[in-house]
């Protein structure tokens, strides 16, 4: 089990002009300015289904992610849709992660709804970095649907992973992945250092 994180597409002058009045753009608009709002490099993020990464059959990679609903895709179709920039893929390596139990969890919220509420506050996040040139937290949340790495986030935490209770961006996840597992690098490479020096 593995969580990957989407890139925003790359926009041109020309694709900024066009978003305008083009509607079908609206869209990569939107991820593009919610990797920036969140200070990161990432608007999206789901979790890879297959410990080998890749499905056998179709030699596609499968996640579960939080689109409008809780769903399975192929990392290939999203990337499809979507125009996003590439991805990657990072794993929790705290040895007290329960990969199978944050699985499970994951797949029995598939096709629990969208958190509409979350969705609102990352626009309110947004707003304010673009108009106001501020930087807030989300703040809102419903605890009965998921947005994207409010799914991850607790799948990590079913895992049992002590994981921070405020809202998270895909960036801001992405982050507290990274950091704990160079934590537990530095633990464990402190560990051979002690048990060379006895």
């Amino acid at each position: 089990m593995h969580y990957i994180f989407f890139k925003p597409p790359k926009f041109t002058l020309k694709d900024w002009v066009n978003a305008i009045h083009n509607p079908r753009k609206w869209g990569a608009v939107f991820s593009i300015l919610t990797a920036w709002a969140t200070n990161g490099r990432y608007c999206h993020c789901g979790i890879i289904e297959t410990d080998e990464r890749y499905n056998n059959r179709k030699n596609k990679l499968l996640m579960l992610h939080a689109w409008w609903t809780v769903k399975h895709d192929y990392v290939h179709d999203i990337l499809n849709k979507t125009n996003y920039a590439g991805y990657y893929i990072v794993s929790v390596e705290n040895p007290s992660y329960r990969h199978e139990k944050a699985l499970e969890w994951a797949r029995s919220q598939l096709r629990m709804p969208y958190d509409v509420l979350g969705l609102l506050s990352l626009i309110r996040v947004i707003f304010f970095r673009l108009f106001l040139n501020k930087d807030v937290d989300y703040k809102y949340q419903l605890s009965w649907a998921w947005y994207c790495s409010e799914l991850a986030k607790h799948a990590i935490k079913q895992g049992g992973i002590n994981v921070p209770d405020e809202p998270m961006s895909p960036n801001a996840l992405y982050r507290f992945i990274v950091s704990d597992n160079e934590r537990m690098r530095k633990q464990q490479s402190s560990k051979v250092v002690r048990r060379n020096k006895s």
